[in-house]
């Protein structure tokens, strides 16, 4: 007697890579009869219980395909490494910015 459950365990069981005997024994500790274990390992090695695959369609890409590869080439390439100009123009303005703060500060409560 087959039964799908007991055919997707043996299914779901060889997809993790557990051999077919580790697999009958864990339905045999669950409860299930060795008859019907046995009779679902058959079928299921036999390719009797799995239905023949159909192929799947091919769903078109919303990107067509040389945007596609530009986007991914883009997403792949390194940050940039910033010019020390832009590093030096960074620290004069932060220094720039805390001493009016600080003249802002002294003008207010001087």
């Amino acid at each position: 007697m087959q039964k799908s459950e007991l055919i997707g365990a043996f299914k779901i069981g060889s997809q993790k890579g557990h051999s077919i005997d580790e697999i009958k024994q864990s339905l045999i500790n669950a409860g299930y009869s060795i008859r019907d274990v046995e009779d679902s390992a058959n079928a299921f090695l036999q390719g009797r219980a799995i239905p023949e695959a159909k192929p799947l369609p091919k769903i078109p890409s919303l990107i067509p395909e040389p945007e596609l590869k530009e986007t991914l080439q883009k997403a792949e390439t390194p940050a940039r490494k910033m010019p020390l100009y832009f590093w030096i123009t960074l620290v004069a303005s932060g220094i720039i910015f805390l001493c009016l703060i600080a003249y802002i500060l002294y003008r207010i409560f001087a």
